[in-house]
């Protein structure tokens, strides 16, 4: 049973053999951006909920923050504990995850 792989694989699978509107993903922030960047080039939605660490759960310890792009393409840090945990992921700037914004160095 199952599928021999990455979870990826078979969703990839899915996307080019099936009617595909949204995939809801949760799981290591890896796989989250491999499925962001399988679902860039179609028009198949990515609503993931992001495994950050929320140590305060209200917003005001910022350990949870993520880069997301906004409608007019400026990237913010916002809080999963707040403004998610659920993102859209074509949003979620994948590659500045982890990194210190450069307007605080």
């Amino acid at each position: 049973m199952g599928e021999l792989g990455r979870v990826t694989e078979p969703i990839k699978v899915l996307i080019e053999q099936k009617s595909v509107d949204v995939i809801y993903s949760c799981g290591p922030m890896g796989m989250l951006r491999a499925i962001s960047e399988l679902t860039a080039d179609t028009d198949v939605v990515h609503q993931c909920a992001v495994e950050e660490a929320m140590a305060c759960g209200i917003g005001i310890c910022m350990t949870c923050v993520l880069p997301v792009k906004d409608e007019a393409g400026s990237i913010s840090m916002l809080r999963s504990c707040i403004d998610g945990p659920v993102m859209d992921g074509s949003q979620v700037q994948w590659h500045l995850v982890g990194q210190v914004p450069e307007a605080n160095l």
